[in-house]
């Protein structure tokens, strides 16, 4: 059987909710009409447990992260009928945690591009704060990776084009979902 990634990420990428029942836990049905719902309707590429993904309230309950994981594989694998790009929110308060997270994902669906923010909870303050984080997740992981610049969400850490730049060196460093404000920042970014 061919991957349900084997082709590169574009055009419409669909972030998906995420269902939960009274006691807390994934509402796997619900997901499941979800994920179908956005493969009928002809998603390119799918964006798993992002920032609308309720992505907080996995970082400590992996097993539930694993659980969705699943139930998204295997409802892509059931719906779609020609590989289908995923990519998926990776979560860390330390580089460590972040590569777990990474690699837990990855068994469930090798193939998964990730995006990867700043801790939730600790601002990195300065150029070597940020790359003290992330260049320990670049050098463990070979899976395509874009970074998620989002300060109002991420402790109020803003991912400067000096980071950028930096681990620009990584050939799987794909690029950067910028949510922030900086607008000069963006067009900075894209001619570059």
């Amino acid at each position: 059987m061919e991957s349900i990634n084997s082709k590169p990420v574009t055009r419409v990428i669909v972030p998906t909710i995420t269902f939960f029942d009274e006691e807390g836990h994934i509402d796997l049905k619900a997901n499941e009409l979800l994920i179908r719902h956005v493969i009928v309707n002809r998603a390119d590429s799918l964006f798993l447990m992002g920032s609308t993904g309720e992505a907080r309230f996995f970082l400590d309950k992996p097993e539930e992260r694993r659980k969705y994981l699943e139930l998204a594989k295997s409802t892509i694998e059931q719906y779609q009928q020609s590989p289908l790009p995923i990519i998926i929110g990776a979560y860390g308060e330390e580089p460590d945690q972040a590569i777990a997270d990474i690699n837990m994902c990855l068994e469930v669906i090798p193939d998964a591009a990730l995006v990867v923010p700043p801790p939730f909870n600790n601002k990195l303050e300065t150029y070597e704060d940020q790359i003290a984080f992330f260049e320990p997740i670049f050098n463990a992981i070979s899976a395509p990776i874009y970074l998620y610049n989002n300060p109002d969400n991420f402790a109020g850490t803003e991912i400067p084009i000096e980071v950028v730049e930096y681990l620009k060196k990584f050939s799987n460093f794909l690029g950067i979902k910028d949510s922030s404000g900086s607008d000069d920042q963006k067009k900075h970014i894209s001619l570059h």
